[in-house]
């Protein structure tokens, strides 16, 4: 137990400060490494208390207003918990600053494997916050299929509600797969669309299908028997879909973003447009902003405050592809074809910033985050599931291998 906040469960050294975070995990840094809240400290200082509990139920230590070296005002207290299941939790009682020295995270005896939580982030660490790690932490995750259904065309997207899956099928328009059962799905309706269905999305009773020349929009009401109610040719080749209260964005190829109102769902109209520098094959919006993922152009960010007037605001331009894009909070999570995942920060829209990557055995052409996990769908390496709870460093959990190729994920 080392005054600078961090433990070790083999390493007996305890005069140590390593600065050199960009190392991390690394064999520089000690031994079988729980780093709780590695800062400099300075018991020098006084007043901070030190400690260590234990019983056959739990371990416990404890730094109590550990002093910042060289300000005896910045207090912070912090706990290490181990439990005989192999869990691991870090808690927060008291933080105050700077929290840009900071290293949270941890690594085992020859820094070949680890994980950094927090590395210099502002903000992260707050009083009440816990984290809390699992002995499987950094292992792979076991993905396998439970049920799977064929459909007649190209499925290049799924969309979800309740108990029903709408996939655009390529070819062979909007099929309703009911998945009630997962290990046993089956196809209750479908309804052929005129061109070739790219996207599909749902919103309240009806489908927004992106039919390559097109949007088409069905009457889902009753999925046992979909109809078309409206469509909307758009003058590019409509790739995607992301529909918001009364307005559809369409990702429209070599025509860029197209805003359709859809408030008279049965007569569809373009409100707005803006002319993306390639090609936008992706589109997901949040607040204020459309963001494309725009081939070889990287992301472009729209300001659609106006529908009326779409405008860009910035840009990133990504290594790779980008042909898929979702968002979560302040971060971009790119599908960006060869190069993989990208992840960039959007906490100023206006200039999109790199903060991590992961480099996908295959081409990497779909993308979902939820609970702090990427899932990409990689093109003929199939399914791939990224840890992206620490966006700076993105690490593989598993995959599974599709027997097609996996164009998209929801």
């Amino acid at each position: 137990m080392c005054s600078n906040g961090w433990a070790s469960f083999t390493y007996d050294g305890y005069d140590y400060w390593w600065p050199n975070y960009n190392g991390f995990p690394g064999d520089g840094a000690p031994a079988n490494f729980l780093a709780v809240c590695y800062m400099d400290f300075d018991p020098g200082l006084g007043g901070g208390s030190y400690y260590y509990w234990s019983d056959e139920n739990m371990a416990v230590l404890t730094w109590e207003n550990t002093p910042y070296i060289g300000d005896e005002n910045l207090r912070w207290s912090y706990q290490l918990i181990l439990t005989p299941d192999g869990m691991i939790t870090y808690q927060y009682a008291l933080i105050s600053g700077p929290e840009d020295e900071i290293l949270v995270g941890f690594q085992n005896a020859d820094g070949s494997q680890g994980f950094a939580i927090a590395m210099g982030q502002q903000g992260y660490l707050e009083d009440g916050l816990a984290i809390g790690i699992s002995d499987n932490w950094v292992d792979e995750r076991d993905v396998s299929e439970v049920g799977y259904f064929d459909t007649d065309g190209i499925s290049y997207h799924v969309a979800v509600a309740g108990n029903y899956s709408f996939i655009a099928d390529g070819e062979s328009g909007l099929r309703i797969i009911d998945i009630s059962n997962p290990e046993n799905p089956d196809e209750l309706s479908s309804i052929n669309t005129p061109d070739v269905a790219r996207d599909v999305a749902v919103l309240n009773n009806y489908a927004y299908v992106a039919d390559f020349s097109s949007l088409r929009i069905v009457d889902i009401s009753d999925p046992a028997n979909p109809s078309e109610v409206g469509s909307y040719d758009t003058p590019g080749n409509a790739m995607s879909v992301y529909v918001r209260g009364n307005y559809v964005y369409v990702a429209d190829l070599e025509s860029g973003l197209r805003i359709i109102d859809v408030s008279d769902p049965e007569n569809p109209d373009e409100i707005g447009a803006f002319d993306t520098p390639h090609r936008a094959w992706d589109v997901s919006v949040m607040g204020n902003y459309a963001y494309i993922a725009d081939d070889h152009s990287g992301l472009r960010v729209i300001n659609i405050s106006d529908p009326e007037n779409p405008d860009e605001v910035g840009y990133y331009d990504t290594p790779g592809n980008a042909g898929g894009v979702t968002i979560v909070s302040d971060f971009a999570y790119i599908a960006d074809g060869y190069t993989g995942l990208q992840v960039l920060n959007l906490s100023v829209p206006s200039n999109p910033s790199f903060l991590g990557s992961y480099d996908t055995p295959g081409s990497a052409y779909g993308i979902t985050v939820k609970n702090g996990v990427a899932y990409v769908a990689d093109n003929d390496s199939g399914l791939q599931l990224i840890d992206v709870s620490n966006v700076t460093n993105p690490i593989l959990l598993g995959g599974y291998d599709t027997p097609g190729i996996a164009y998209d994920i929801t």
